[in-house]
Order: structure tokens, then C-alpha cells, then sequence
């Protein structure tokens, strides 16, 4: 027994009658109040009849009631004005305990109730529910999907405010912060993030008109240009680096920090810095034109970027390679979106109490497709199908922040499979 499933009975009414204190006094909960996930009673503003007096105020939660001792409460000040303490075993006198009541509840639930809990806290499938999933509800996935979409974004929303702190609400180059960070995606992401903090936006807008000094600052900046170039294309580079680097004092980050093990060559970061460069080239405007976009396809318009025609032929600074254009695929413009225009609308809903964007946001995901990765293969070995990027995203929210944490008891589809014969 542990607490998270005591408070889970509470919270949903799922204690059977008779309830009474350990003085015999019956008990009836007219609300069992509201969960509080800070310092405190367990939960707060309930109200409970016990006896003929009804009560209102906090309810605190343990699985014995000695635990009131060894959690310390009895010197709290928060814990002198609880109505009720809830435990599964009381194993200790009444007397001892306080002036409040004591409601033993270890009779009062379905057992079974609590042997599929448990039967979820000791799997080791892929989620816990992963034998009994089938039977889940729709409108239980449903709901689920929309509360951890929402939580997602505001999860990734609340990501974009630590950028703008640093620079101190500047949208522009927040967003430009923010676009950097994702073209480096999971593996390069906090990578491209120390290259754009280490090189502000106004300086790479002083040179928009030349390609060749944007890649000249941003690959100078990144540190991967060789003391000794490899090749023509490398020395001209270098020389301007040095050159601008002198005129803004620029410090470039370290080279180790970028990542090219187990990387496809497309993805390797002297490409995706080659394409930032050219997202760059000739535009002030990026996020004026993005937050000006209805639908995901104009946004992919506007974020149309390919790299400069030296790495037509090359995946790195002086080794050959066979020709190609170096121009991102419809996934990665789709994950731009995901994981930066997304979540920064919804940001600019939230500050600016805009709920036009906050529904843009939501939309853009329902116009892109689902990404295909290890998460939505699981997901898929379990019968989901997914018709778009708000459902993907939604579950691959519900398998890293519920499933893999066993947070079954907050989970909807959890409690719907519990709730189940």
C-alpha cells in the first residue's frame, strides 16, 4: 500500500459506505477537496459531514497513522487545522494523535481494485497498461490526449520564457534563440542553442545581404573551423572570421560540444548550420512572416532554407562527397514547427491572454503528419493509429511523463482500465 493509491481512492469518491472515524462517528464527504501538489495537507477546501456537524477545510492522507510522527506534522503549523486524516491502518491510540478525526479505510475498497494497481506498478512491458489497453475507452484516450497535448505545450512554452529572460523580452531574438536550438534537434539542440547565445541575432543581421560572412560568423562562432583549412572554401571563411570576430570581440564556443556519432550525414551540424545561414540570408523578418502564416504550409514557405553549393558535395569541411542538394525534408520543417512555431504561439497566447493563438497552435499540429519514431511504433504495436501530429504528440507526452513514471493514478485511461470488470 502507498499513499498515491490511498489519495487516488479519496479524490475519486471510490471509498465505500459506511465510512466512520475510529470513534464510531459516521462520515460523509460532500467533497473530498482539491489535490494539492505544494507543501501541505494533502488536499484542500473539503467538505465532510461527520456526526451532524459538516466541516470544511484540509483532509491529510498517510498509509498508517504513525506516519503522522515520522513525516513531523504534529509541529507544523500548516497541519493543526486539518478536518480529517485519512490512513489505511490506524496503529495507534486516537488519543494520540490530536484534535482532529481518524478514518481507517482499509475496508473500505474494492481489493481488486488494488491488485490491478499493482499488477500496473510491477509490469515491465512497454506501459504498464500495455495487457489491458485494448479496453480503454475512446473517450478516455480522447481526453487524455488533450490534457497532455496542452501540457506539452505549456511544458515547451515555459522552456521559451528562460530564453526570454535572457534576452530580456527581446521577441525577435528569442525566436531566433529558439529556432536555433531546434535545428539542432534532440542530439545538437543545446549545441545550436550556445551558438545563437554566443553571437546575437543584431550582428548576423548586419551581414543578411552576404551568405558568405553569415557562414563565416556562425561557423567561425560554432568552432569548427580548423586552425588549418582543409580547403579553399574553409580558408575564405576563416579569413573573414577572423576578420568580423576582431570587429564584435566574439568568443567562439568549444568545438567538442557538437555531435556527429550515429548521426545520418544530412543531419551532421555543418549542414544544418549551412541551412541556418541561408534561413538567415536576405530576411529580417523570420518571425514577422512565420506569426503572419494561417497553416503549416505557409510557415514551411517561409522556412525554406538550403545549404550554400560547396556542401552540394561535401558532408564535412574537406572530404569530398557524392553531389546532392543539402535542403531539409518536409519531417524536419514539420518538427520546426512542433517543437518551436508551436509552442512559441501558444506562449504569445498565454502572455498576451490571445486564445486565437493558443487555437492556431493547437491547429498547426492537426495540419501536419505524425512523426514515425520509436514512440509511435509502441504506441502503434498497440493498436493506436495516429492521423496527425496532435495525437503523436499527445501520447508521446503520455508515455515519457505518465508511463515511464508509473503515474497510472493521474493517468485517464488508467483510471478507465482500473474502472473496468
Amino acid at each position: 500500500m502507498n499513499e498515491a493509491f490511498i489519495n487516488y481512492l479519496w479524490h475519486n469518491s471510490l471509498l465505500r459506505a459506511p465510512l466512520v472515524t475510529t470513534q464510531g462517528q459516521p462520515i460523509y464527504v460532500i467533497n473530498p477537496g482539491e489535490l494539492n501538489a505544494d507543501a501541505g495537507p494533502d488536499f484542500a477546501n473539503a467538505r465532510i459531514k461527520i456526526g451532524e456537524e459538516i466541516w470544511a477545510g484540509n483532509v491529510e492522507i498517510h498509509v498508517r497513522a504513525s506516519d503522522w510522527y515520522k513525516h513531523n506534522h504534529a509541529d507544523t503549523e500548516d497541519y493543526k487545522t486539518i478536518i480529517l486524516h485519512v490512513v489505511h491502518d490506524c496503529d495507534v491510540p486516537d488519543n494520540a494523535l490530536g484534535q482532529f478525526p481518524t478514518m481507517e479505510i482499509k475496508n473500505c475498497y474494492d481489493p481488486q481494485l488494488y491488485f490491478k494497481y499493482e499488477a500496473f506498478m510491477y509490469a515491465k512491458t512497454w506501459v504498464p497498461c500495455a495487457a489491458s489497453f485494448s479496453i480503454s475507452s475512446d473517450i478516455a484516450r480522447l481526453s487524455m490526449a488533450e490534457k497532455c497535448i496542452y501540457e506539452r505545450i505549456d511544458r515547451k512554452a515555459s522552456e521559451i520564457e528562460k530564453l526570454m529572460v535572457f534576452t530580456v523580452n527581446n521577441q525577435e531574438e528569442t525566436f531566433y534563440m529558439l529556432l536555433a536550438r531546434c535545428f539542432g534537434l534532440k542530439v545538437n539542440s543545446q549545441a545550436f542553442e550556445m551558438l545563437a547565445r554566443s553571437i546575437p541575432l543584431t550582428i548576423l543581421l548586419k551581414h543578411r545581404d552576404q551568405l558568405n560572412q553569415l557562414e563565416a560568423l556562425l561557423f567561425g562562432q560554432s568552432g569548427l573551423l580548423a586552425d588549418d583549412a582543409r580547403d579553399e572554401y574553409e580558408y575564405e571563411l576563416k579569413r573573414e572570421y577572423l576578420f568580423l570576430r576582431k570587429k564584435y570581440n566574439l568568443v567562439p564556443i568549444p568545438s567538442h560540444v557538437w555531435k556527429f556519432m550515429r548521426l545520418m550525414p544530412a543531419s551532421f551540424p555543418t549542414i544544418r548550420i549551412a541551412q541556418f545561414a541561408n534561413l538567415l540570408h536576405g530576411s529580417s523578418h523570420v518571425l514577422a512572416r512565420v506569426l503572419a502564416c494561417d497553416t503549416a504550409e505557409a510557415i514551411i514557405e517561409v522556412l525554406q532554407c538550403i545549404a550554400s553549393p560547396y556542401w552540394d558535395t561535401h558532408y564535412q569541411f574537406g572530404i569530398p562527397s557524392q553531389r546532392s542538394v543539402k535542403k531539409p525534408s518536409n519531417d524536419f520543417y514539420n518538427l520546426l514547427i512542433i517543437n518551436a512555431i508551436v509552442p512559441y504561439l501558444f506562449l504569445q497566447g498565454k502572455v498576451f491572454d490571445n486564445h486565437e493563438h493558443k487555437e492556431k497552435a493547437i491547429g498547426l499540429l492537426e495540419q501536419i503528419a505524425p512523426e514515425n519514431n520509436a514512440l509511435t511504433r509502441g504506441w502503434s504495436s498497440l493498436g493506436l493509429e495516429f492521423k496527425d501530429a496532435f495525437n503523436s504528440q499527445a501520447f508521446n507526452e503520455l508515455k515519457t511523463k505518465y508511463c515511464n513514471q508509473k503515474r497510472c493514478l493521474e493517468c485517464r485511461i488508467g483510471h478507465n482500465i482500473l474502472g473496468k470488470d
